[in-house]
């Protein structure tokens, strides 16, 4: 059930979370032809900048913090964008933990006469809420209150990504230790005129 009140409040007025409606940012941006590569498309790198921008205000307005991307993943380029096509970027929170954030965004490319659009690009970005002295903040940023079935939904999945990338980095770390354990191997010299063995 809707609260008239926007954000969801607890009896001593402290805010427990927010909906996901609430901080969405949606971004248009018009190619130029310095916007482009060698093949007339737009470089890929000019779609994750937006779509880092646009990540960020839907952080901060959700957060109520400064906060900077932690890690982008599962980045799915379907399409290239065009000269004169306009870009819509839409972000969208789907979850929040104690610090960190789930952004999920999307890109598409409108055509400016005909209006006929198409996706280009999808991806996740995680960012991190920082308090005042620029560390992980330990007060919990609000909890996402998702309310429509595609919220929930969202909500799910981010979940599961989170677990996906915990392991995935607690992997890297025990990789990371057993190569210090084992000592490093020390790099080859070569010396001029030497042939390499």
């Amino acid at each position: 059930m809707s609260s008239p009140l926007g954000s969801l409040t607890s009896p001593n007025h402290h805010q427990i979370g927010k909906r996901p409606a609430e901080s969405k940012a949606e971004v248009v941006y018009k190619i130029f032809p310095n916007d482009l590569n060698s093949e007339g498309t737009v470089f890929g790198g000019v779609v994750l900048s937006l779509m880092d921008r646009t990540a960020l205000v839907v952080a901060e307005r959700h957060s109520g913090k400064s906060c900077v991307t932690v890690s982008i993943d599962s980045v799915r380029f379907l399409a290239p964008g065009r000269k004169g096509d306009n870009l819509i970027c839409t972000a969208v929170i789907t979850r929040s933990w104690t610090s960190s954030m789930e952004i999920d965004l999307k890109v598409i490319a409108e055509h400016p006469f005909s209006g006929e659009t198409k996706e280009i690009l999808e991806a996740f970005f995680t960012f991190c809420a920082f308090d005042q002295w620029g560390k992980p903040t330990k007060i919990p940023v609000p909890a996402v209150i998702p309310d429509t079935k595609e919220e929930h939904h969202r909500y799910q999945e981010a979940g599961i990504r989170m677990e996906e990338r915990s392991a995935a980095t607690k992997g890297r770390k025990e990789r990371k230790a057993s190569f210090l354990a084992n000592g490093r191997k020390k790099p080859a010299v070569i010396q001029r005129g030497t042939p390499a063995a």
